[in-house]
Formats: C-alpha cells, structure tokens, sequence
C-alpha cells in the first residue's frame, strides 16, 4: 500500500495524518526557529487590539479581557491565513472569466469584499503578468526531515515561463525568512495528494519542481520572490524538526527542590 495522506480541518486549524498516524505540520514545527520580529508584531497585535476595543474590554471581567488579548496575535494569524486562501480563490476566478463576458465580471468584482480589494487587483496582476499555468494547487504533502515524519500544505505548482515552481502566496506585510523554511521543506518532501481527495500519493518528484518562491500580495502591488531552498536551508529545517520532536524531555531538566537534610535527634 503506497502512503496515504490526509488533511482534517477542525475550526479555524487543521491536522495531519500519513497512514492514519498523526504528524505536525510544516508551521507547527517551524515553531521552533526563534523570530524577534515575530515576537514584536505579536506584542504590536495585542497592543493594536487592546486600542481598538478598548471600549469594549473595559465592560468585560478582567479574566475575558485577559483571554481576549492573549489570543489576539493567534486570531490575527488566522485571519491572515483565511485573507490568502479568499484572495487566491477570488483572483482564479476573476481570471478564467472571458473579458467579453463583462456582466460576470462586474459581478464578481461587486462580490469582493472591500478590505481585499486591492489584494486581489494585485494578485490578478501577477496572473495576468506572468501566466502561471497550474499544475497542482493546494497540495498536502508529507516528507521526513532526518528520521522525523512531517505534513504541509503547500499552494501552487505551476509553469513560470520554461520552469516549474513551487509557490507560496503570502499577504503578510512582511515576507520572513521563515517562509524560505517553510517552502524548503515542502519542496523536499516525497509524496502529495490534492486536499480532499483520497488514494495512495505520487511522488512529489513527478510534479518536475525546479525552483521556489513567494508571492508576496499586498493591497499595492505584488511581488514574485525567489527563495533559496538548497541544502543549508533543508539543514536548517532538519535541525527544526529534531528541535520538534525532542521538547517533550526539557521539562525533566529540571529536578524537584532539594530540602535540606534534618539533624538525627
């Protein structure tokens, strides 16, 4: 039986499985590389948070207040998430719509909503300026970094001209090098399947990937980014994914409190 592989959504998450046995994802791991940007935009969503509701936080019990703010950086990731998954689907559409079918457009362009306006105008941009031709979109892959197993979802293989590349499509307002990490180890993982649908998975190797990068979607403009995926940045994941799976001893490092020996009466 080849390897089986599958995505569950659950809420606002998801999990994955290779073989009905759970295994982390991509981002899950990733986890493990230490970002002081990351923990300073953190620190900014929560303060930003805090000043748009204040009103609101200040009718609630401290401890709602409390819950509320801890998890605003969480919610905001999320949200972010959603917004690329919203604006690549609304931008595929808008593309394979004939240009002389205009009431379709306008209707479709009528049901964007306002805030990713200019997100979507943009990655039509990047549709229409370098005519990605698909081969795979929202793949779940699984890989194994050293002797460790791992998932991810990655968002689009497709023909670039005379190359294959592996594309993420990211709407942050910064592209860290996490994402490099993070298209490496898609890049180098063994199988996939397409999200939704069952059956044993090919080879990743069948799809021809020759490079990797990022298209990075904002409400201006856009940008097509290369990534470096070679062989130190696979080091590095690897070194992520060890970091992943051994955590759970750090806590007995730590022995209970030594009490101070009692005279013999």
């Amino acid at each position: 039986m080849g390897m089986i592989i599958k995505r569950t959504n659950r809420g606002s998450g998801h999990t994955y499985a290779v073989n009905r046995q759970p295994v982390p994802g991509v981002t899950t791991i990733l986890r493990q590389m230490p970002s002081d940007g990351l923990i300073g935009w953190a620190a900014r969503t929560t303060a930003e948070y805090a000043v748009d509701h204040w009103d609101e936080l200040g009718g609630l019990k401290v401890s709602e207040r409390l819950k509320l703010l801890a998890g605003a950086s969480n919610a905001e990731m999320t949200s972010a998430g959603r917004r690329g998954t919203l604006v690549h689907q609304l931008a595929e559409q808008i593309v394979a719509i004939p240009a002389e079918d205009g009431q379709r457009l306008d209707d479709l362009w009528a049901a964007v909503p306002e805030p990713l306006y200019g997100h979507v105008e943009s990655y039509v941009a990047f549709l229409n300026d370098h005519q990605p031709d698909p081969i795979a979109t929202e793949l779940v892959v699984a890989g194994k970094a050293g002797r460790y197993r791992y998932c991810g979802t990655a968002d689009l293989v497709a023909h670039l001209g005379d190359e294959v590349w592996l594309l993420d499509l990211k709407t942050a307002k910064t592209v860290r090098a996490s994402t490099a990490l993070q298209v490496c180890a898609y890049q180098h993982a063994e199988a996939y399947t397409i999200a939704g649908e069952d059956g044993a998975a090919p080879p990743l190797a069948e799809l021809g990937i020759e490079r990797a990068g990022c298209v990075h979607i904002r409400a201006d403009g856009y940008d097509l980014l290369p990534l470096d995926t070679g062989p130190a940045v696979w080091a590095h994941f690897r070194h992520l994914a060890w970091l992943h799976h051994n955590a759970q001893p750090w806590d007995a490092w730590v022995g209970e409190a030594i009490q101070p020996a009692r005279a013999a009466p």
